[in-house]
């Protein structure tokens, strides 16, 4: 197969930026949730974790953990349905679909990563985001129009 036709596919850049988000923002904050610890607590909220004590403390790590798990979970799982959708679909459909993503990734990934560190990483994980989202919104724009 041609390379440069490969790379002019929505699907083959989809496919690499649900992988690669998967990877790092789905694993890895489902499988550190899943471990548990008060690593995450203690580096991203210090001043929070020295003021608590006791259970006020167990608490919260409890609830940076779930929010750690859920946040990996989601991602996982929306990687999945990216895959599902340009995977079982060809022409203009998958060329919105690709779009879809895009967004979509943009959105729940990049400013989702917030809601789990805040500040910290902030403008790396939309950095990140967005560099993985832009190839999936050009190809599926120009797929879109060729047809």
């Amino acid at each position: 197969m041609d390379i440069k036709v490969t790379l002019m596919e929505p699907k083959t850049w989809v496919t690499v930026g649900s992988v690669i988000i998967m990877l790092i923002l789905g694993l890895g904050p489902l499988m550190t949730g899943l471990e548990g610890g008060t690593d995450h607590a203690d580096s991203e909220h210090p001043e929070l974790m020295e003021s608590l004590s006791g259970e006020d403390k167990e608490a919260f790590v409890d609830v940076v953990n779930q929010e750690l798990f859920v946040f990996g979970l989601w991602n996982f799982t929306i990687c999945l349905m990216f895959l599902a959708m340009v995977n079982l679909t060809d022409g203009e459909t998958q060329a919105k679909l690709a779009m879809v993503a895009a967004g979509s990734l943009l959105f729940v990934s990049g400013l989702g990563g917030y809601t789990v560190n805040g500040d910290a990483y902030f403008t790396e994980w939309v950095s990140l985001c967005a560099i993985l989202a832009a190839p999936m919104l050009i190809t599926g724009y120009m797929k879109l129009n060729a047809e």
